[in-house]
Parts: structure tokens; C-alpha cells; sequence
């Protein structure tokens, strides 16, 4: 998401399988004037936006829909926030803040803990986030959670 003159906008859309490849990745032309890239959490800076995002989020949608089906189920860290900025709703969600909780109930894990602690992973080093490592930290986790994580670590 970036901060525009009307708030936050969805500016890149990365969508991961479970094997960790992506599925889908784009990056979405905001409705407003861009105010803030917000790089540190999104990985977007001017640059990159110069570079040109093709598709509004009415195309985004259509895609999205072609992917995500009533049954599938969308894997997330604060899940909620990037629907919200997609102007997006969906029932089957599972959210890694949710699964992992923060041991002081009014604070919440950042990906980037949990990476470290559950997966030994070192994530979001650099200038800011990149979606599909952070949507590919979501699946491991999940995959921790549930008992497959090593099966498919060894794939990397």
C-alpha cells in the first residue's frame, strides 16, 4: 500500500502457491496522486511507480477473480489490512497475526519476528518489504504451523 491524497491505496499485488511460486504479481496504479510510497513497509519507491503499473484496480479485480475462488483459501499477515486496500472481501481467510499470537495480548508479531523465530529466516533486510517474500514467508509459517514446513523448505 502507499498513502495517497485520500489515504491508503493498493499499489502491488503479489499472489504466491504453496510451493512458494508466484502466481500472480503486479503492480496496481493508484486512483489518487501518490503523497507517500510508505518504501519501509511497501517496497515501492517513485522509481518504481515511474517504471509504470498497467493496471487499475477494476483490472486487478478481474484478475484476482479468475484466481480466487469461493473455496480458496487467502494466507496472510494481516490479511484483512491488504483486502481492505483491494477493496476486496473474502470468507476463507487465515491470518499468520491470528495463528501466531503476540504473548501480550494487545501487540501483535511482525512477520519479520516470525520469520526468525519460527523459521530461522532472515526477511525485509533491505529497503523495504517485497510482497512475494513476504507472501512466501506467510505459506512457510503456515506450513510450519501445520506440520509440512520442512517437506517443502528442502524444494528451495
Amino acid at each position: 500500500m502507499c498513502v495517497t491524497v485520500n489515504g491508503y491505496e493498493c499499489c502491488r499485488v503479489t499472489v504466491v502457491r504453496e510451493d512458494y511460486s508466484i502466481e500472480y504479481e503486479t503492480l496496481v496504479k493508484p486512483h489518487d496522486m501518490i503523497i507517500d510510497y510508505v518504501t519501509k513497509h511497501s517496497g515501492i519507491d517513485e522509481e518504481i511507480m515511474e517504471q509504470g503499473p498497467s493496471k487499475s484496480l477494476r483490472e486487478v479485480h478481474s484478475d484476482l477473480l479468475e484466481l480466487i475462488k469461493e473455496d480458496t483459501i487467502l494466507i496472510g499477515h494481516s490479511i484483512g489490512n491488504d483486502l481492505k486496500s483491494l477493496k476486496l472481501s473474502h470468507d476463507k481467510l487465515v491470518d499468520t497475526v491470528i495463528v501466531f499470537p503476540h504473548s501480550n495480548s494487545f501487540k501483535r508479531n511482525s512477520l519479520w519476528w516470525l520469520a526468525r523465530r519460527f523459521l530461522d529466516q532472515s526477511i525485509q533486510d533491505g529497503d523495504g518489504h517485497d510482497s512475494a517474500e513476504d507472501a512466501r514467508t506467510c505459506m512457510k509459517l503456515m506450513q510450519y504451523k501445520v506440520g509440512l514446513h520442512e517437506e517443502f523448505l528442502d524444494q528451495m
